[in-house]
Formats: C-alpha cells, sequence, structure tokens
C-alpha cells in the first residue's frame, strides 16, 4: 500500500498527460474521477494493476485507457 500524488496515479498517467499539455492538471484530472486531497491510497499489485482508493467502498482500476469503478456493496 502506498500514498501517491494525483501525479502518479494510474501508472504515471496524469503526469505524463501534463508534461504534453501543461493545461492537463493532475489534481484537477484525479478530482473528476472522485479523488480528494493530495494523497490516495494505492494498492500496488505488482502485476501492473493498480488499484486507487477513493473511499473505503470505492476503487478505481486503469486498464488499456479505461478506468474501472469497483463499488463494495
Amino acid at each position: 500500500m502506498t500514498n501517491d500524488g494525483p501525479d502518479m496515479i494510474f501508472q504515471g498517467a496524469f503526469d505524463e498527460m501534463q508534461r504534453g499539455d501543461k493545461k492537463a492538471d493532475p489534481k484537477a484530472l484525479a478530482a473528476s474521477l472522485g479523488f480528494t486531497g493530495g494523497r490516495i491510497k494505492t494498492l500496488e499489485t505488482g502485476c501492473e494493476v493498480e488499484v486507487h482508493f477513493v473511499d473505503d467502498t470505492t476503487a478505481k482500476v486503469g486498464l488499456n485507457n479505461y478506468v474501472y469503478t469497483l463499488k463494495k456493496l
């Protein structure tokens, strides 16, 4: 488990987007997906899949340029 900044979630995709377009703000991009605050709890699986927790019942996973939402019922 780690606590990553918005620029590092989804294997650094938001940081990469900002390098290509300075207007792409990683914090704003993360907020558009429901993440709040400066640190995001992340489970690194070691298999190139990361699970990013929005809260105690919601997680996001990025795969093949899609973001999937997992909800605990």
